[in-house]
């Protein structure tokens, strides 16, 4: 296969594949041109990088190949305060502690056929169209894995029920209603919860929180809301990113888990807090998303007279896992629209 263009970003690449390298029964058909190639490559970007929330959170990491399917790797333990040092005598050794995370290579991927007589009849041009189609598909399939494993993380805060002035603490989704939604006071314990267990921020002064669209309406009507508009400094403004409050950036994505197991079959929001490199992202060298367009000309005699082309995409090798546990909280709450939301 002839690679005639490329282009990456946050770990999407793109590859257009030339008939004109095929045997010589293909020798005579049409090709894209650099030109469609990087257009394409192009809507893309445009269209999947805004739903690319959760990755950009991931220590990034790429491994050779031949490597196998399983991948390791060890975690040191943070040492304990050290003891006050008696005057001429020497101190134990600390002894470092090691944990192994290891995670499993995967492969996704989806195509969509289409004729040529769809490519000459259809008003809208197809190719664009599946493009787009397919490139969101991608995105919110790589964000999707990623909130999966994320949602396997064992700290969990649940908000209260709010009713008036009585404030009711639940421990448990099915008591999640309408009333238990994500406020500032329960933003301020989430960061104490991250406070307390040392949990390094993502810029130097605030952690991430990942909320589902419905719990960010929400937040919006409290008085220390900072509209990322309003920020102050040119500092730098993630993808997806809302707003500050009580040491938290907003950032809003509908790959939020979303379940309907709360009281009177509520739904149920696993919004996610995050600490600075609290999961990795892995991807094998070289095997990153590819967006892979065969034009109808393409293929031997299985296509013998150009009437089917293809477009879709493949995850050749991708791996996700939390490394730090105390550095994933999820804020479990409802939202003002716990009873009409369904779950994903």
């Amino acid at each position: 296969m002839n690679i005639i263009n490329y282009i990456s970003r946050y770990g999407i690449y793109i590859f257009a594949y030339d008939p004109q390298a095929q045997p010589a029964a293909n020798t005579g058909s049409e090709g894209l041109s650099a030109g469609m190639t990087e257009f394409y490559s192009k809507r893309l970007l445009e269209r999947a990088l805004p739903n690319l929330v959760f990755q950009q959170f991931g220590e990034k990491e790429t491994i050779g190949r031949s490597q196998g399917k399983q991948i390791q790797w060890r975690r040191f333990v943070s040492y304990k305060a050290a003891n006050v040092l008696v005057e001429g005598v020497t101190p134990d050794p600390e002894n470092p502690t090691q944990e192994k995370v290891t995670a499993s290579v995967i492969q996704v991927g989806a195509f969509t056929p289409y004729t040529d007589l769809v490519d000459l009849t259809h008003i809208d041009p197809i190719i664009s169209e599946l493009v787009d189609l397919h490139s969101e598909q991608a995105a919110i399939t790589v964000d999707g894995l990623i909130r999966d494993e994320l949602c396997t993380g064992s700290n969990i805060l649940y908000a209260p029920i709010v009713d008036g002035g009585t404030v009711t603490p639940i421990t448990s989704r099915s008591n999640i209603t309408a009333n238990a939604k994500l406020t500032a006071q329960l933003c301020a314990k989430a960061a104490s919860i991250l406070r307390k267990k040392n949990v390094p921020t993502i810029d130097g002064a605030n952690y991430a929180m990942i909320v589902h669209p419905s719990v960010e309406h929400d937040l919006l009507t409290d008085p220390n809301w900072i509209d990322v508009q309003k920020y102050k400094n040119p500092e730098r403004i993630y993808n997806g990113e809302l707003g500050k409050l009580y040491k938290f950036r907003f950032f809003s994505s509908s790959q939020i888990r979303v379940t309907k197991d709360g009281a009177n079959n509520a739904a149920v929001y696993d919004n996610v807090a995050l600490g600075k490199n609290a999961f990795k992202v892995v991807d094998v060298a070289g095997g990153g998303i590819e967006m892979i367009l065969k034009p109808i000309t393409s293929g031997g005699p299985e296509n013998p007279l150009n009437q089917r082309g293809t477009v879709g995409w493949k995850l050749a090798a991708f791996a996700c896992k939390i490394t730090y546990p105390d550095r994933v909280l999820r804020v479990v709450t409802g939202s003002s629209d716990s009873d009409i939301d369904t779950a994903n």
